[in-house]
């Protein structure tokens, strides 16, 4: 941002970073990062951090002359929202950053925060109205009705989900309506490092050779042809993404079925954190871009493309 060293997700090794969350897409080899707890965790494991600037949800802070604070974005566990105001000397205005994000309610993580500000930078992932997700509850039923017709017909049902993030809300909901599950080393440890925050798994257990009848297994979308799986009997996948909606998912996705269960913001959740936000400026960063600024545009907000994002946020004020 002009004036300061603070960069916001940036995709490449910078002096400092905010982080809004661990999933690798926006996570670098920063020198400092600015980042909730479990987000640190993660990245410890996954990328490695050198040093780690930790805040709590929702208690400002000073760098140098700015104020910052972190707010929960709904998306995985520790993941952030970050708004960031100048001094009075410099107007006071105030700058609004959300990575990933979401709305609905989720049993695994922190629930999102409105993001006042006078001007907000949103990502668009699932930009358009044709991404419009059912309720999470509709969902799951699906999913228990998918895995009733599995066990009925001879076969292992295995999801494949997101191993941080949507797999532990998917391992949570199975549990706590009573299903045994089996997880991939990834995904178990990636719950084991939930655990550590306080988040539970009941009837969760590791995958092994070894499994029970009675029992449904979480896997990431890159080990369906894992030889791990070669020894369970009749696999039938179903892929759990947003994804889901787009027509023709399931086939083009080379699974049994597809559900829409997601940890994004579909379009109506977009809509209404910018609109919960009260900017007078709204930029759009990554998905639908153009497609959400001329939605937005059609309401009367003043929108525009940020792109590329690591140029111009530095001219954010």
């Amino acid at each position: 941002m002009a004036g300061t060293p603070l960069w916001l997700d940036a995709g490449s090794a910078k002096d400092l970073s905010f982080v809004s969350h661990a999933h690798l897409d926006h996570v670098a080899r920063h020198k400092t990062m600015i980042a909730t707890a479990p987000t640190a965790r993660f990245c410890r494991d996954r990328v490695g951090v050198k040093d780690v600037l930790m805040a709590p949800f929702s208690q400002p802070f000073e760098l140098g002359d700015l104020s910052i604070e972190l707010l929960p974005a709904g998306h995985i566990l520790g993941s952030a929202q970050i708004r960031v105001t100048l001094p009075s000397a410099r107007g006071g205005a105030t700058a609004g950053y959300t990575g990933d994000f979401s709305l609905a309610p989720s049993v695994t993580v922190e629930a999102a925060a409105p993001l006042v500000c006078d001007v907000l930078v949103i990502e668009a992932t699932f930009g358009l109205p044709r991404y419009a997700f059912p309720p999470k509850e509709k969902v799951m039923a699906d999913i228990d009705a998918f895995i009733d017709r599995t066990r009925r017909e001879g076969g292992t049902p295995v999801f494949l989900a997101y191993p941080l993030g949507k797999s532990q809300e998917l391992a949570a909901r199975l549990g706590a309506a009573g299903h045994r599950v089996r997880a991939h080393k990834t995904v178990w440890e990636n719950c084991k490092a939930y655990e550590e925050f306080g988040v539970t798994f009941p009837n969760l257990h590791k995958f092994t050779d070894g499994m029970r009848h009675d029992e449904v297994l979480i896997f990431p979308h890159r080990a369906k042809g894992s030889r791990a799986l070669e020894k369970v009997k009749t696999p039938r996948f179903a892929a759990v993404t947003g994804w889901a909606m787009d027509p023709g998912a399931k086939y083009r996705m080379k699974v049994d079925e597809a559900f829409p269960l997601s940890d994004h913001a579909d379009f109506e959740g977009l809509l209404a954190h910018v609109k919960n936000s009260r900017a007078s400026k709204v930029y759009v960063v990554h998905g639908f871009v153009q497609e959400f600024v001329r939605a937005l545009a059609s309401r009367g907000v003043d929108a525009a493309p940020l792109k590329p994002m690591e140029r111009q946020q530095l001219e954010l004020f």
